[in-house]
């Protein structure tokens, strides 16, 4: 949350002419980094001169714009605005550019797209200076077959490489230890990081899990040396990702599952994400299913509980709760997958829900497994109250796509949720989430379900129908109005429906039946229908029978409403519309 000192920053900064804006560049980085990197790229482009005009302005302010996006993971966005480089910038930039666009494809997952930028850009580059360049670019073809997993073909680039570059370069000794070890090639892995001088993060990472892997060294060791590198100030989110990934495989090996447990837990619950091309690193949902489980095997064989004994495990599980809560998840996974009964199923997940929700970030948790794991590949396999709470979290994110996503084929009631209140949110969600169809299913039979509503209700469901208006579709909103219609409604109400259903015809360019629908709600609860929601009607269909071509019509409705009308304001407005009429 920005403090009150960079909220007027940001007042004064948008005040500022040009000149100083630039001097200020790096307050605007700050903002970014703050947590307002939205407000930082609105400044930039306020600020940022045109290219053709001063291309060395349009640079400076565009080298802080990259990486911006690329500090927030915005990779849809840099590579769209790295596609459209101006003609006048320099070789140098544009290199650097085109890189920066390579690595944006591989961490979104887009090793093809990467690929083909890569071809272009060796096709391009030339001359005996160029050598470095083309020694990246080949490291970055290696780096696009891991994001596939192809680890046939990143072999035989690696090997390429080697013969045409060698073994030189800390960047091409980390990548080559990369793909040793996902080909299961530990030893060789380790071998190859010897002589890194000064070693990252990364570098760290790499060699602890080759060690690991070919056990070189006592994984209780290499787990503190994992914890020492974390509490370092230096590390990053994806440092600190990477690390407790060994951290967790270490605890694994040496029979640690609490803390293996603990660990993974930690690490979905962060902000961290690595690269789509950190498969060797990365810590899944999956991951994290397969250690709750083990940890539960093993406690489950040692107290001789066998799979189907639902009540054995559900009150070893309440014993940990408070003690070792991870220990409590992990043995009530058992009930929640391989439960004999379904209300056990049900009152395991109940419990897990309960425990998950006391930790720091447990939507973060719950998403990470369960959304696109092995264990639930697809939302309706993911248990009601579960997709509930996702629901509610994804609503109160504003993330529309994921709760449409998730409320799509949902037709069940979560427990101890009101029929009414759940279908309505329901239908409500799809509507807006582009899902129109099962939306107005959904709206159709919570109708069915609810032959007499009070106006309350009543209001509620007509926002949805209004959501429809919104995004356009104004066929199936009338189609909903006319259905209404035929409800037992009180007269206002029906009056107001009339209107808006004149709305959607309006819309429509079907101006003649607007005309009548506006006029018949004007007049619904008396003839001459003057009182101010007459009025406003009255005013609409004056207008869409101008619309319609008949102006005459139109003109008598005005000039009654000006017989009738007081306030100075209306009454300027039906002149204007009566000059109107005149002048066409």
């Amino acid at each position: 949350m920005l403090t009150n000192n960079f909220r007027l920053f940001c007042l004064i900064l948008a005040l500022m002419p040009l000149p100083i804006i630039a001097q200020d560049l790096g307050a605007i980085a700050q903002l970014a980094r703050d947590g307002a990197p939205g407000l930082a790229l609105k400044l930039l482009d306020n600020a940022q001169p045109k290219a053709e005009e001063n291309i060395q302005g349009w640079l400076f302010f565009e080298r802080q714009r990259i990486d911006i996006l690329r500090d927030w993971a915005q990779w849809d966005a840099l590579s769209e605005r790295l596609q459209k480089l101006p003609q006048n910038v320099p070789e140098d930039f544009r290199h650097w550019a085109n890189v920066e666009g390579v690595n944006a494809y591989l961490n979104s997952g887009r090793a093809t797209a990467a690929r083909e930028l890569l071809r272009r850009l060796i096709w391009k580059t030339e001359g005996a200076s160029s050598v470095e360049q083309f020694s990246l670019y080949r490291r970055l073809i290696v780096r696009s077959y891991l994001v596939e997993n192809n680890l046939e073909d990143a072999q035989r680039a690696m090997r390429r490489y080697q013969q045409d570059y060698g073994d030189k370069g800390r960047e091409w000794q980390k990548l080559r230890a990369r793909v040793l070890l996902q080909l299961e090639r530990p030893a060789e892995a380790l071998k190859a990081l010897q002589g890194i001088d000064e070693a990252d993060y990364e570098t760290m990472a790499l060699q602890w899990l080759a060690e690991l892997r070919s056990q070189s060294r006592p994984p209780k060791d290499i787990l503190g040396n994992v914890r020492k590198a974390v509490e370092d100030k230096g590390s990053t989110p994806q440092d600190e990702s990477r690390l407790w990934s060994v951290g967790a495989e270490a605890a694994r090996d040496f029979g640690g599952r609490l803390t293996e447990t603990r660990i993974l837990e930690t690490v979905l619950m962060s902000p961290g994400a690595l690269p789509a091309d950190d498969a060797l690193f990365a810590v899944s949902g999956d991951r994290l299913w397969v250690a709750y489980r083990q940890f539960a095997l093993d406690e489950g064989n040692a107290l001789q509980l066998l799979i189907g004994q639902d009540a054995r495990w559900l009150d070893e599980a309440a014993k940990w709760t408070k003690k070792e809560p991870e220990k409590a998840r992990a043995l009530l996974t058992v009930v929640m997958l391989d439960g004999a009964v379904p209300e056990n199923r049900q009152l395991a997940y109940t419990r897990f829900l309960e425990s998950v929700k006391a930790l720091p970030e447990p939507a973060r948790l719950l998403q990470k497994l369960f959304l696109d794991t092995r264990t639930f590949p697809k939302p309706a396999a993911v248990p009601d109250q579960v997709r509930y709470l996702l629901v509610d979290d994804a609503l109160s994110k504003n993330d529309m796509a994921l709760a449409t996503r998730l409320m799509s084929g949902f037709e069940g009631v979560p427990a101890g949720a009101d029929p009414f209140e759940w279908g309505l949110r329901r239908a409500r969600i799809l509507v807006l989430g582009g899902n129109h169809a099962e939306g107005i299913a959904g709206l159709n039979k919570l109708l069915q379900a609810n032959p007499r509503l009070d106006r309350t209700a009543w209001d509620r469901i007509l926002q949805v129908v209004f959501d429809l208006q919104t995004v356009g579709r104004h066929e199936d909103a009338i189609t909903l109005f006319k259905n209404i219609l035929q409800r037992p409604l009180e007269p206002q109400l029906q009056r107001e429906i009339l209107y808006w259903q004149a709305d959607s015809y309006k819309a429509l360019h079907d101006f003649p039946r607007a005309a009548w629908l506006y006029l018949k709600s004007a007049t619904l609860l008396d003839a001459r229908g003057l009182d101010p929601w007459g009025q406003t009607a009255r005013f609409q269909a004056a207008e869409v029978l101008a619309e319609a071509g008949l102006p005459e019509d139109a003109r008598r409705i005005y000039e009654d409403l000006l017989k009738v009308t007081r306030e100075p304001e209306r009454r300027a407005a039906i002149k204007y519309k009566l000059q109107e009429l005149w002048l066409r």
